[in-house]
């Protein structure tokens, strides 16, 4: 098995590029409409390899994979990971400061 067959393997950088390209042309449909996309993305990226990542340790153990295999997709998820963690931890200190706005 290698990591294309693995269910839910996909770059997670192109998937990224992907959801900033359509925010950018603006085919996500307005501002908060890109934004939104944009964490909509992010957070089934996390998902999806995360999921990968639990299928890939068990073929690892099943040995379907090689070794070099599984390190590859649990980085792809551990990426993915710290890229949804900036997005939520940028997002929350936004929140923070609009909230802490004088009106």
């Amino acid at each position: 098995m290698t990591i294309g067959t693995l269910p839910g393997a996909t770059s997670g950088v192109g998937s990224l590029n992907k959801s900033m390209g359509q925010a950018a042309s603006g085919k996500a449909g307005g501002a908060s409409g890109n934004f939104t996309d944009l964490v909509k993305g992010v957070g089934k990226e996390a998902l999806e390899t995360s999921k990968a990542a639990d299928n890939a340790s068990v073929a690892a153990v099943d040995g379907t994979i090689s070794d070099l295999e599984l390190v590859q997709v649990m980085t792809e998820a551990e990426i993915s990971l710290q890229r949804f963690k900036t997005v939520y931890e940028t997002t929350k200190q936004s929140l923070d400061k609009i909230l802490n706005m004088g009106i």
